[in-house]
This record gives structure tokens, sequence and C-alpha cells, in this order.
């Protein structure tokens, strides 16, 4: 009968840095998540002035553009996004219907009467998080190698 024994050093070692690490990972991906999310932020307020997309009037719209970060552990997501109600409108476009009758307003010193208004889309966010997805990749990697690094496992 062939028999074999194996003996693993440093296995209390292993054990205490997985350990390590699993404490910090969560810490990790929120900081990690911030930094991204201020990031879009900043992006977003940039993308909503002058005219590309949007014409600033009072700056409510920029103002309220806020972060946030919701759950915890490996179930976390952030948002970044805005309360006004004609954020989403620019964002994604609409189509305002009169309720019986028509709508009236004043442009340029013209009146108008009208059935029904398309406002066409003017992409703000999505902008803003699709031209930072290298950087926010970075971020993440860079936090968790760092992260790694320091419990040991790397």
């Amino acid at each position: 009968m062939l028999k074999t024994q194996t003996i693993v050093r440093g296995a209390k070692e292993i054990a205490a840095k997985f350990e390590r690490a699993a404490r910090e990972e969560e810490r990790t991906i929120r900081l990690s998540m911030q930094k991204s999310l201020r990031l879009v932020q900043n992006s977003a307020k940039l993308h909503l002035t002058g005219g590309n997309p949007l014409n600033v009037r009072s700056g409510r719209l920029r103002r309220s553009v806020q972060t946030d970060i919701r759950g915890s552990g490996r179930q976390m997501e952030g948002r970044v996004g805005t309360n006004i109600i004609y954020g989403p409108v620019h964002e994604y476009g609409a189509t305002i219907q009169a309720k019986g009758g028509y709508m009236v307003f004043q442009h340029k010193g013209h009146w108008f009467h009208v059935k029904r208004v398309t406002i066409p889309k003017r992409p703000w966010l999505e902008p803003a998080f699709t031209s930072n997805t290298e950087r926010i990749n970075y971020y993440f990697g860079h936090d968790v190698t760092g992260m790694l690094q320091r419990t040991g496992l790397m």
C-alpha cells in the first residue's frame, strides 16, 4: 500500500492574509466607486454647459447632479443622476402632448399653438460615463491591486 503525506507550511499566515483582504475588500471597492462616481459627476456637469448639449439658464440641473452608493459588500451599486424632472427629458428626449386642445407658447417673439412638442435627446449623463470607462477601470484595478499588495496576497 502506498502512503503519501503533504505538509503545508504557512497555512495560518495565508489564511490570515485572506481574512485581512476580506475585511478590506468592501472599503476598497467603496473607495473606487466614490472616485469613479465623482469623475462621472464632474464630467456630466461639464457636458451640461455651453450648448453642448444644453445651454445653461439657471444652472439648476447642473447643481442637482448627485452621486449615491447603495448596498454593501459585493452587492454595491453606484448612481449618478438628478431629481430634476427635465434631466431625463434632456438625456432621452420626450414628446409632450397637449391635454385637449393646444399648447401655447412664445419663442423669439412669435406665438405658437401646437398639439405636440418633440424634444430631441441631448445626452449628458451617458457620455460622461462612456468617456470615462477607461479611467474607471483603472481606478478599480489600481485600488484592488493595492489592497492585495497591502494584505500580502500579491
